[in-house]
């Protein structure tokens, strides 16, 4: 199942570069992360958080393999944070940060298309009069 299509990138650096096989490599991470929270199908159509997730993982991918040889005078992409100060590499770190919202919003309920229900808190407040 696609989570993800070409024409829901809309950053204007990586629309052009992403690829198929990025894609495809996003809708194989979201199919081995939902296996991984025990859920084997998702509910279609696709959630909302679902679609972020495997948007943020291919734009993510794309940038990581931009990040290296962009500039013949940086050392190759290493991993290091310090070696991703080209667009590309900023592209990178940003959907990355996108990869970890979206995998801790991302629950077994969600996938098989049921309501997370929002916190509830009960909150106490002291009010004075003077």
């Amino acid at each position: 199942m696609a989570y993800v299509e070409l024409t829901d990138i809309k950053d204007e650096l990586l629309c052009d570069a992403i690829t198929q096989e990025d894609l495809d490599e996003a809708i194989a991470y979201v199919d081995s992360f939902a296996r991984k929270l025990g859920v084997t199908k998702i509910v279609s159509p696709i959630p909302y958080e679902v679609k972020q997730l495997a948007i943020s993982y291919a734009c993510m991918t794309r940038a990581k393999f931009k990040t290296s040889g962009t500039d013949p005078e940086k050392i190759p992409y290493s991993g290091k944070e310090s070696s991703l100060t080209d667009s590309w590499g900023l592209k990178y770190k940003i959907y990355a940060a996108e990869v970890e919202k979206w995998k801790k919003e991302i629950t077994p309920e969600v996938i098989q298309g049921g309501v997370m229900e929002a916190p509830r808190f009960n909150s106490v407040i002291s009010l004075y009069r003077r």
